[in-house]
């Protein structure tokens, strides 16, 4: 798999997965994408994400291998989104969800000019849609606990961007009521301003529980962390100003501790897009992994 190219997709429809169970002989191969993490400070938004997802083989419910994959995608220059969880589902020639298909589709259809919360709303309403007729896949056994392994359900989305000059970020969850075998509607949230917001640094992401390790100051996350980018640790920390550059740096050891607590399903490259109040972005694309500062001395 190799979700770096693009090509014509037209989004789901009810029977999409009822069509993918049949010609897998309910068996499905899922493609799990693990770690996303955003940043918001008053000089910018950087939302980045490694770049491994793990391939289950069919059935036996084991790692049958990796592949690169692009979990964040930038909009018409000023909108930025990813998701951690299901990254796609698929048999050979029949494909029932793929993160770069899908998000294709969806970004033709934004209209220039929308707001983050309509271009939020936009991706609820097409990942509902994309979803439908998912239970078909609980109730058969084919997808199951074991396989929803982010720890959030079946995905979890970040959308972000700004509106007059102030950041926004939303989020979208698409949990599973395993006791039914339901796949429950998907829920936007908003984050940013909401439930992460801080005075002067921000974070918030899916995938390995890095924030919560990250609070044990005695930890060798912590530490590991620490050692990479003292600076930016002090800033996340001690809630401080930081710059937009020490902002991706930040984002980059956060993803990268990700890899230190699973690196069976968190790995390189590392991709980060950052956009700023006046509409500029960049990305950047990570190969390396960041070095012990002492190391050096």
């Amino acid at each position: 798999m190799n979700c770096w190219c693009t090509e014509p997709f037209r989004l789901p429809e009810y029977d999409k997965w009822s069509a993918l169970l049949i010609a897998t002989c309910l068996f499905v191969t899922p493609s799990q994408a693990t770690t996303l993490v955003v940043v918001v400070t008053k000089h910018g938004i950087v939302m980045a994400a490694d770049g491994k997802a793990v391939t289950l083989h069919p059935n036996q419910r084991i790692p049958n291998g990796t592949s690169v994959v692009r979990k964040i995608r930038l909009a018409q220059g000023r909108i930025i989104w990813g998701a951690a969880g299901l990254e796609r589902a698929a048999n050979g020639k029949v494909v029932a969800y793929d993160f770069n298909r899908f998000s294709d589709a969806v970004e033709t259809r934004i209209p220039p000019g929308a707001s983050i919360l309509e271009a939020s709303e936009l991706i609820r309403e097409e990942l509902a849609r994309a979803f439908a007729g998912f239970d078909v896949m609980l109730r058969s056994g084919t997808f199951t606990p074991e396989d929803a392994k982010s720890g959030n359900g079946l995905i979890r989305y970040f959308i972000a961007g700004y509106e007059a000059g102030a950041p926004k970020v939303f989020r979208i969850d698409i949990d599973i009521d395993w006791g039914n075998k339901h796949l429950e509607e998907p829920k936007l949230i908003p984050v940013y301003p909401g439930g992460c917001q801080r005075k002067n640094l921000s974070t918030c992401g899916a995938g390995p529980d890095i924030f919560k390790t990250l609070k044990d100051t005695r930890s060798i996350y912590f530490k590991w962390a620490v050692y990479r980018t003292p600076l930016e640790m002090h800033g996340l920390l001690n809630d401080r100003d930081i710059s937009l550059q020490q902002s991706l740096r930040l984002a980059r050891v956060l993803v990268e501790v990700g890899i230190e607590f699973d690196a069976s399903a968190v790995g390189m490259p590392i991709t980060a897009i950052a956009i700023t109040p006046n509409g500029s972005h960049r990305a950047f694309v990570y190969h390396e992994r960041l070095t012990d500062v002492c190391a050096h001395k």
